[in-house]
């Protein structure tokens, strides 16, 4: 066990190498004028300091060679497998039916999904949407698909 928990950190830190250099090309900038590298740089380097300390833990844990149950054997796929659909359904409609209407469905099905209550899940919805219209359209300018409502 402790060489599979090895070679998963070594593969993780090689993977972000490369990364920290593309970004160090591309120009990471500075924190009050950050250049394009600057996110994946950022990205790449919690990567590799979370491999390296995973790495550095490997070699003094004790509990690796202990057995371990397997992680997804009691999963039940069922929700997993629907927040997908409903991903998938509303980048789908997201044009055709608009920010507003799309966005306040697909919270309603969320909310409903952890059996919340259909007066909390439409207060929350409603008031997730508008507050999230309010930001992106009217406080940052942003464009929004208006879809059949017009707005």
């Amino acid at each position: 066990m402790k060489i599979k928990k090895r070679v998963e950190a070594l593969f993780w830190l090689m993977v972000s190498l490369p990364v920290l250099a593309a970004s160090y090309n591309l120009g990471i900038g500075h924190l009050n004028d950050p250049g394009p590298g600057f996110i994946p740089g950022a990205g790449a380097l919690g990567l590799f300091l979370f491999s390296l300390m995973f790495l550095l833990a490997s070699f003094r844990d004790k509990m690796a060679d202990a057995p371990q149950e397997p992680l997804w054997e009691s999963m039940s796929w069922l929700y997993p497998s629907l927040v997908v659909v409903v991903l998938c359904l509303y980048g789908a409609f997201l044009p055709v039916l608009g920010y507003l209407l799309s966005t306040f469905v697909m919270m309603m099905v969320f909310l409903t999904m952890g059996r919340v209550k259909i007066y909390w899940g439409i207060l929350t919805s409603a008031i997730t949407t508008i507050s999230t219209y309010i930001l992106f359209k009217v406080c940052l300018s942003m464009p929004l698909p208006q879809g059949i409502l017009g707005y």
